[in-house]
């Protein structure tokens, strides 16, 4: 059997983590007692858990309760990305446990009265287009706003966009105009789309992209990077030299597979199936059916509506639960009564027919 195997590197007093076959290659997760007596202690079971991962990683560190540190978390942080956890998901973690400790420490007497550094899990905010020169803002909106129509001698391949991804440019276009402020530049200076793609602003812009990627490929940096392209490109026209700059970073931060990944392609799939697809069509008639044809109710509506959803592709189960609150329930008795009894009517005319 597979198992994960945990080793402590002397020199560092890092934990390292390796596949292996069986325990004797390496040492097998197992918290110190004075970690079992803590997590025991934990009410909350969530809480619990993410307690007992943390014990496991600063026992066989030879760490106790009473020494955890901040510096400590952050090792954990960094062993839960070697274990195979991506950046965000292992910050995500890391918050967690902290939050775990934090509550343990404020209610619990004989827990180490330790209080850890919560980290922040949000990006900074993007600069607002009012804190820009109005220059950046309208050669900015002429970018987005492009009509698509070219003249004879046009060699631009650029297309008109709808006004959801003009949004959406415009959004990207500010982050990577705050990543330039957050390097020292003063917004002021920040005239128009070109002061982007100066080699300065370049090497700023895609390196740190490339830095928060981990130096790995990455669909969200990716697209910022071919969208900084596209403006060195089409809209500055920069020196083929200076452009083969921007493309060779593209390249580095384009996904291996575009699209959507095999799992979903696969979960997708099984709504193609002729027999699926069936039920899906008689999905609003089984549960008008099973409905109390005497006593329509509001929430008969909302269960309708999510069936004939289904079918439509506009909503699901789920989204109408996660929208609709008590209040938002009675508002929809007016606007969906009429509905239930007319489709509760043809019901009957088709049983009856």
């Amino acid at each position: 059997m597979i198992m994960i195997v945990y080793t402590v590197d002397k020199e560092s007093d890092m934990l390292e983590v390796s596949a292996g076959n069986n325990a004797e290659n390496g040492i097998k997760p197992k918290l110190s007692q004075a970690w079992t007596g803590h997590t025991a202690s934990v009410r909350n079971r969530y809480d619990r858990s993410f307690i007992n991962q943390f014990g496991v990683h600063c026992s066989i560190c030879g760490i106790e309760p009473d020494q955890v540190t901040d510096e400590v978390m952050a090792r954990f942080e960094i062993l839960a990305v070697k274990d195979g956890r991506t950046p965000s998901r292992a910050k995500q973690l890391r918050r967690d446990v902290t939050n775990a400790w934090n509550k343990q420490s404020e209610t619990q007497p004989d827990w180490p009265p330790i209080k850890l550094t919560l980290v922040n899990s949000r990006p900074p905010a993007s600069v607002s287009i009012a804190d820009l020169p109005r220059s950046f803002g309208n050669d900015l909106e002429l970018f987005v706003g492009r009509s698509g129509r070219k003249n004879l001698f046009d060699t631009t391949s650029l297309k008109a966009l709808s006004l959801v991804s003009q949004y959406d440019r415009r959004q990207k276009i500010l982050l990577m105009v705050t990543i330039l402020i957050q390097s020292g530049v003063d917004p002021r200076s920040i005239k128009g789309l070109r002061d982007l793609v100066t080699p300065e602003a370049r090497v700023t812009i895609l390196g740190t992209l490339w830095q928060r990627s981990s130096e790995a490929a990455n669909a969200h940096f990716y697209n910022l990077a071919r969208i900084l392209t596209q403006i060195a490109k089409h809209w500055v026209k920069v020196p083929e030299d200076e452009l083969a700059m921007f493309k060779a970073a593209e390249a580095r931060l384009r996904p291996a597979k575009a699209g959507m990944t095999s799992k979903n392609e696969a979960r997708l799939r099984v709504l193609t199936a002729p027999a699926n697809i069936r039920k899906l069509v008689g999905l609003p008639q089984q549960v008008i059916g099973n409905l109390d044809q005497s006593r329509p109710s509001v929430l008969d509506a909302v269960e309708i509506q999510s069936a004939t959803g289904a079918i439509l592709g506009h909503t699901d189960h789920t989204i109408v639960q996660k929208h609709y609150n008590q209040s938002q329930m009675i508002h929809a008795s007016r606007r969906h009564y009429q509905t239930i009894c007319e489709l509760l009517e043809l019901s009957a005319s088709d049983a009856a027919a």
